[in-house]
């Protein structure tokens, strides 16, 4: 139960339907308040039979607020079926349903309760016609307005229920000439011509009077023809009885004419004053008196029968007009139209099987080239076709694989742990994922592993933990005091350092990048992979910053003891092999060729006024190249006298005078002595040269 009294109008529907005094006040309450909405400009938007409710105690019926949008033709299809379900008791079928059915070239499923004759005996053909045109799916079929369909509902039915009896042609001679009473209301029953909706203008009475005076006239005709019959036999045929009177003869009855039989079939027809009644008189006299009023009679029913089929203007509409009316007066004209509607239909259909090969045709295409191009092709042809829900799954298919394949391949160019987790978070079950594991645990630190954080980074090298005897022994004779003494460094754990020193093009991208201002000169030696020079301490110390900017990893240049620590990759002697001549492998330092002073005479040398491309000669025991020789490298550490109190944990030396720097490793120019592991150089932070480049270091987790 609803509040104040309503409730669901349709719980108190029977099974079969409501009568037609019912149906006619809910319809004359619903139409006007839906013309009120439509009058204001406005439309209700949700007409339903689940929007009606009825007040049980003074019989109100309410249709609920609705949304405001759509069309007047989706109101009138709404009010159509709220009629429907009272005149049958049920709901009708879902006009997506219905629309479904038509689309599959299938008949429309509502049962069409026109055809219905216990309907029409109870409510009258105009109004079920009028609630089925509501009911049209295609809204230009539907009425336009409500004003529209009013007319419809007022219109007469093609088949009407039979009219109150007036007369008969066996009433007793003295009813005759007496004005004819038409019946009681409850003799009459109810018929939409009977008791008019609420708010509609009655239909007008179609029995003429005249009509009635002719059968009145008619009747005392009969009624005087019995009299001058019986008259006449008495006068003739009676027997004299006594005292002189003459006493009629029994006889049979006399056999009425057939001018008495026409006229009394014609008062039976205009009494019933229906189509079957009109025709029951025309087939039993067709030549008779008044067979041009009831050929009249039955034209008037021809003709609202096919008003009615042109305002409905639908095949089923039409058709309906030839079943009733095979050879009326507008057949020919009822045929051509349906035809008409049956060629268009057709038409329709082979258009409909026309584009369905064709999205056949495109759809085979798509598939056989399975690219999202294909599909995308087919949708843009075809965005509501059979296979359009399966082209989008295959296209975004197709798109996400697509996304994941570059993806994994963004993360194998950066080949870093951070790429490939990124990787695993936005494809957990990405087709890579073996592969990013796998590539995650070959990237974890380990010694001798390498790897780059970014394309133009340099190539890291993972070196071991370990402690390690640094700084220059007590035997060595070579050794300045500023590189001793020799003390144990320990190293708690992994490291990297780049593989060469930084070159000219990895330089260059920090420059490109806004991370270094200067544009290093490389004396007409050529750039590229030849280590940077002309740079100063800030120079270099400004490229780490940059790298650990564009990485988040931290980047930094080396300490002293992280310098000696890779360079000696494990050696202890004051020369790497142990000797001169094994320098020359590992280190490109001043040879013969030179003609310096101080040369190695043990070494050829293959470039002896410049350096050599980084990496030229082999690695060490850590896979580092050209720790010695090529370009002498930047340290983070000050200039201390000596490394009598160097931390012993690897970090720089900040304690002397940090206007200067070491440098360390020797150039390209140095001799054996200045190419020895303990071998320092102090230089001004600001001083750049052509024997000076640097290498970085990161940390390494884990």
């Amino acid at each position: 139960m609803m509040a104040n009294g309503f409730q669901p109008y349709f719980n108190t529907v029977p099974s079969g339907g409501i009568d037609a005094p019912a149906l006619e006040r809910l319809i004359g309450h619903l139409f006007d308040g839906l013309d009120a909405i439509h009058s204001a400009g406005r439309v209700h938007g949700g007409v339903s039979p689940d929007a009606v409710s009825l007040n049980t105690e003074t019989g109100e019926v309410r249709l609920e607020d609705g949304p405001g949008v759509g069309a007047p033709s989706d109101d009138v299809q709404g009010l159509a079926s709220i009629f429907y379900h009272a005149v049958t008791g049920k709901a009708p079928m879902a006009a997506a349903e219905r629309k479904a059915s038509v689309d599959r070239d299938a008949p429309d499923p509502l049962a069409d309760i026109s055809a219905d004759i216990g309907l029409q005996d109870r409510h009258g053909l105009a109004v079920l016609d009028a609630i089925m045109a509501g009911l049209e799916l295609n809204p230009t079929e539907r009425p336009a307005s409500l004003a529209q369909w009013r007319q419809q509902f007022e219109g007469r039915p093609r088949r009407a229920t039979a009219r109150p009896v007036v007369g008969t042609a066996h009433q007793s001679s003295s009813s005759v000439g007496r004005p004819m009473q038409s019946p009681a209301p409850s003799e009459r029953g109810t018929s939409i011509e009977q008791a008019p909706f609420e708010g509609f203008a009655p239909e007008p009475e179609r029995r003429p009077w005249g009509r009635w005076v002719a059968g009145v006239f008619l009747l005392g005709a009969i009624a005087a023809a019995g009299i001058w019959l019986v008259a006449s036999t008495t006068g003739s045929g009676g027997v004299p009885a006594e005292g002189g009177e003459t006493v009629a003869q029994a006889e049979e009855p006399p056999t009425l004419p057939r001018a008495s039989a026409d006229n009394e079939a014609w008062v039976r027809a205009l009494e019933l004053d229906t189509l079957e009644g009109y025709r029951e008189y025309l087939e039993a006299f067709p030549n008779g008196r008044f067979a041009e009023e009831a050929q009249a009679e039955i034209d008037r029913y021809d003709d609202e029968a096919w008003a009615l089929a042109e305002q409905r203007n639908t095949l089923a509409g039409y058709e309906a007009y030839l079943e009733e009316w095979p050879d009326g007066r507008h057949s020919s004209q009822a045929r051509e139209r349906a035809n008409a509607i049956r060629a268009e239909r057709e038409a329709a259909a082979a258009d409909a099987a026309e584009r369905a090969a064709q999205e056949a045709t495109d759809w085979a295409e798509a598939a056989r080239a399975d690219t999202v191009q294909s599909y995308e092709t087919y949708l843009s042809k075809h965005p509501a076709g059979a296979n359009a829900t399966e082209a989008r799954a295959r296209r975004d298919r197709l798109e996400a694989q697509a996304a994941d394949r570059s993806a994994f391949q963004q993360a194998e160019a950066l080949n870093t742990v951070r790429a490939y987790e990124q990787y695993l978070s936005q494809f957990p079950s990405g087709a890579f994922q073996l592969q990013a594991i796998a590539a995650i645990d070959a990237l974890k630190p380990a010694a001798g592993r390498t790897f780059r954080d970014c394309p133009s980074c340099p190539l890291m090298v993972t070196l071991p933990a370990g402690t390690a005897q640094l700084g220059a022994s007590q035997s060595d004779n070579d050794a300045s005091p500023a590189e001793g003494p020799q003390r144990p460094v320990t190293f708690s754990g992994f490291f990297a350092m780049s593989e060469t020193e930084v070159t000219f093009a990895q330089w260059q991208a920090c420059v490109a990048g806004g991370g270094c201002s200067v544009v290093a000169n490389d004396n007409g030696w050529g750039r590229s992979n030849r280590p940077v020079i002309n740079v100063t301490w800030n120079d270099a110390s400004a490229y780490a910053a940059w790298l650990s900017q564009q990485t988040g990893e931290r980047y930094a240049l080396p300490s002293e003891a992280q310098w000696e620590y890779a360079a000696r990759g494990g050696e202890t002697g004051t020369l790497p092999g142990g000797s001169a001549a094994a320098v020359c492998a590992v280190a490109n330092g001043a040879g013969i060729e030179s003609g310096l002073a101080w040369a190695n005479s043990a070494c050829a040398d293959p470039a002896p006024d410049r350096t050599l491309p980084a990496g030229s000669l082999i690695a060490n025991r850590f896979g580092l190249k050209d720790m010695l020789g090529n370009v002498a490298e930047w340290t983070q550490d000050c200039n201390t006298l000596n490394l009598r109190d160097a931390p012993s944990d690897g970090s720089a030396d900040l304690r002397g005078s940090c206007n200067q720097r070491a440098v360390r490793g020797g150039s390209w120019f140095s001799g054996p002595k200045d190419l020895r592991f303990t071998s320092r150089l102090m230089l001004r932070r600001g001083d750049s040269n052509d024997f000076t480049g640097f290498r970085v270091v990161r940390e390494v987790s884990g």
